[in-house]
C-alpha cells in the first residue's frame, strides 16, 4: 500500500494526534489487570511517522502504567521535539509536577473513565489540578462512555478547560455511529471548545471503512467543522502495529473526508495549534 498522494511530499507540519509507546518490560501500575505482551517502540513509531509523510506525533500515557508517566517523559526527550505528550493524571499530581511535564513536551491530561464511574470533577479535589492545566494551556482529554459525556465534559467546561474527545468519542460498535446516539457529543460542538480525535479507525473494528462510518466523519464535519476535528492512529491498535495497518488508518481519514482542504487542516493546522508544534 502506498502513501496517500495528499500528504506524499507535503511541505510543512503532519500529525498523528493520537498514539502509545511502551516495552512489555514496564512494571503496570497497581490494580491494572494485564499490560500488553508486544512491545511498541518510539523508533518504530517515529519511522512509520517518516514512511507515511507525517513529521510529527503525539503520545499518550497507556493505561496499564497508571500516573506514572517516566517512561512517556523520557520517550518524549529521545523523540527530541517531534512528539508531543498527554499525561495521565490524579487530584493529587501537584503544580510543579505539572510544570516539570510542561517543559518536557506535555502538552494535556487524559482522564480515563473507561468501564467505570467519572469522579465530581467539579468538586474541590479536582480545582487546583484543573487550574494549573489551564495556566499551562493544556488541553483534558477524556475516554469515557457516550453516556457519560455529558457530565464529563460539562465541569471541565464550566472550569473554563479545553476538552479534547478521543476514540471517536467512544461509539464502539455499529450503534455508536446512530445520530441519536451520538447526541451527547453532538451538543458539545456549539462551545466552540471541545475538539474531536478521529482515532478509532483501527482496521480491526466490523464498522472501519463502511460507508455508514464515512457518513458519521461528515456528521462531525458539519458539527464540529475541520477547526475541531483531528486524526490520530490509535497506533499499535491492539498490536495491529505493521505499516500497511498505519497507512490503511491515514487512508481511512482522507477517503471519509469529501474535501481533501477539510483533512489537510485536520492533520495540519488545527493539531499543530492545539499541541504547540
Amino acid at each position: 500500500m502506498t502513501v496517500h498522494p495528499l500528504v506524499s511530499g507535503l511541505p510543512g507540519t503532519i500529525v498523528d494526534t493520537h498514539a502509545y509507546v511502551f516495552h512489555r518490560d514496564l512494571e503496570a501500575a497497581p490494580g491494572y489487570g494485564c499490560k500488553p505482551g508486544h512491545d511498541a517502540g518510539l523508533d518504530t513509531y517515529l519511522a512509520l511517522l517518516a514512511a507515511n509523510g507525517l513529521t510529527n506525533g503525539v503520545l499518550v500515557q497507556p493505561g496499564f502504567l497508571g500516573c506514572d508517566n517516566s517512561f512517556l517523559l523520557e520517550s518524549l526527550e529521545r523523540a527530541q521535539g517531534r512528539c508531543r505528550g498527554v499525561a495521565a493524571v490524579d487530584p493529587a499530581s501537584g503544580a510543579a509536577m505539572l510544570e516539570r511535564m510542561n517543559g518536557a513536551g506535555v502538552v494535556g491530561v487524559r482522564l480515563d473513565f473507561s468501564g467505570i464511574h467519572p469522579p465530581n470533577l467539579a468538586g474541590r479535589a479536582w480545582q487546583g489540578l484543573l487550574e494549573t492545566v489551564n495556566a499551562l494551556d493544556w488541553h483534558v482529554e477524556v475516554h469515557c462512555a457516550m453516556d457519560q459525556l455529558s457530565g464529563v465534559a460539562g465541569p471541565l467546561l464550566a472550569q473554563g478547560c479545553k476538552v479534547v474527545v478521543d476514540c471517536l468519542g467512544g461509539p464502539g460498535s455499529k450503534a455508536g455511529i446512530e445520530p441519536d446516539r451520538l447526541r451527547p457529543l453532538l451538543d458539545l460542538s456549539s462551545t466552540g471548545s471541545v475538539w474531536l480525535k478521529l482515532s478509532a479507525g483501527c482496521p480491526t473494528r466490523p464498522e472501519y471503512g463502511t460507508e455508514p462510518e464515512k457518513a458519521m466523519v461528515q456528521l462531525f464535519l458539519r458539527h464540529f467543522s475541520p477547526r475541531r476535528l483531528m486524526w490520530g492512529s490509535n497506533w499499535p491498535c491492539a498490536g495491529h502495529d505493521a505499516a500497511d495497518d498505519y497507512r490503511a488508518g491515514l487512508n481511512w481519514l482522507i477517503n471519509s473526508v469529501e474535501n481533501p482542504g477539510d483533512a489537510l487542516q485536520m492533520l495540519s493546522d488545527t493539531p499543530k495549534a492545539l499541541f504547540r508544534f
